[in-house]
């Protein structure tokens, strides 16, 4: 981990000149204010990304009524503790080292006219599965519901994850955290303008302090436009952020 919590709100605060300055609000309330505005905005575009495997044991509901059928899986809390999932963004049959969703043809290796017998069943059995199976779909339900249609019923998938970045801040690579910094320091000036637009001087016992927050008044503005950027350009450092 590259930096904490409490050495990312520092280094915003000397930012932004206020690391010695007394506020309406406590190191406590940014740092809230942080991973509940600026995090979860990062995390919507750059999540931590985790695959995991649903087997049929998270199965809670199936249906085989309609043309295609459903399976609906609940995604284990151990997967996703301590933060939540934003979306799910991708999945594939089978488990790790699982062959429970293969066709394995029984091919007999006798005489020819076995073998062009095992032939013809393997090639008719392509021929079937290609005119009925259809990749399979799924919707996510938050929090934890996954729905896949057109899949084998009841059977492993490997599911890729957007998790929220851990509070902690420990699972932003390195390389993101200019980025991230750059979008909290704006969120935290956006949240101080807003609480203190009206105090122009702050009295500290042995004198008054000019804050100058009119500096802070175009963060708000300056956040949407960053955000606005990453959604139209990607232009965060890294195009994708994988944890393992």
């Amino acid at each position: 981990m590259l930096y904490n919590t409490s050495e990312v709100l520092t280094q915003i605060k000397e930012d932004i000149g206020i690391k010695d300055v007394p506020l309406p609000v406590d190191d406590n309330v940014l740092t809230k204010r942080m991973i509940s505005s600026a995090l979860k905005e990062f995390s919507v575009r750059y999540p931590r990304i985790e695959e995991i495997v649903l087997t049929p044991d998270e199965v809670v509901d199936m249906s085989s009524r309609s043309m295609y059928g459903y399976t609906k899986y609940i995604i284990p809390e151990k997967y996703y503790r301590g933060t939540e999932i934003i979306s799910v963004l991708g999945l594939n049959p089978g488990g790790f080292g699982s062959g429970v969703n293969m066709y394995m043809p029984n091919v007999s290796l006798g005489s020819a006219d076995m073998l062009i017998g095992s032939i013809a069943g393997i090639k008719m059995a392509a021929s079937l599965g290609s005119m009925m199976c259809h990749a399979p779909t799924f919707n996510f339900q938050p929090p934890d519901i996954l729905i896949i249609y057109n899949g084998w019923i009841a059977s492993s998938f490997r599911v890729e994850l957007a998790l929220m970045h851990d509070p902690s801040l420990a699972t932003i690579p390195p390389g993101a955290f200019t980025d991230f910094i750059r979008l909290a320091t704006l969120d935290i000036e956006e949240f101080l303008y807003n609480k203190m637009k009206r105090v122009t001087d702050l009295d500290v016992g042995v004198g008054t302090i000019n804050l100058k927050i009119d500096n802070w008044e175009s963060a708000g503005n300056e956040k949407r436009e960053l955000l606005k950027e990453w959604d139209e350009n990607q232009s965060l450092s890294l195009d994708r952020i994988n944890y393992f």
